[in-house]
């Protein structure tokens, strides 16, 4: 019967840290994902208002909007009671909404359209990193880079 006792607190104890475990990673991916939408907001409204005759893409403002509405929707998805699955698609959607940013400032050649990128970026890593999906050195240093230029 002790034995039983010590098994059930056991696997109590495991339950709980597991629990509390996915409560962090849920509370780092939505805070991530609340600086992301925070930092193309910005970039949004600085494609919109940047002086006559500064290049921007057409599409760059869009695309940042576009990129703060899905990491919105992330962070509403971790917050809420959405499956692993929804919180997945969420995911991706924010992947492939930074990946056209990033493509836009890159072809944009604009100095403050990367200085906005630096935060995205750092934000962007670490709801990488918090949901999961590992980062390769190069992408390492250059969340580095960005986080040192804050």
């Amino acid at each position: 019967m002790a034995h039983t006792a010590t098994l059930a607190r056991a696997a109590w104890a495991v339950l709980s840290l597991l629990a509390v475990a996915c409560v962090t990673t849920r509370d780092r991916l939505s805070s991530a994902a609340d600086r992301l939408e925070h930092g193309a907001t910005v970039m949004a409204q600085n494609a919109r208002y940047q002086p006559a005759g500064t290049h921007y893409p057409p599409d760059y403002g869009q695309d940042a909007l576009i990129l703060a509405s899905n990491a919105s929707r992330l962070s509403d998805a971790v917050h809420g009671r959405a499956t692993d699955q929804e919180v997945g698609a969420a995911f991706a959607l924010v992947a492939r909404d930074y990946d056209a940013v990033r493509d836009a400032v890159a072809r944009a050649a604009n100095p403050q359209a990367e200085a906005d990128l630096l935060p995205i970026t750092a934000a962007y890593h670490d709801v990488r990193r918090a949901y999961g999906k590992p980062l390769n050195q190069a992408a390492d240093k250059m969340r580095q880079k960005a986080a040192d230029a804050l």
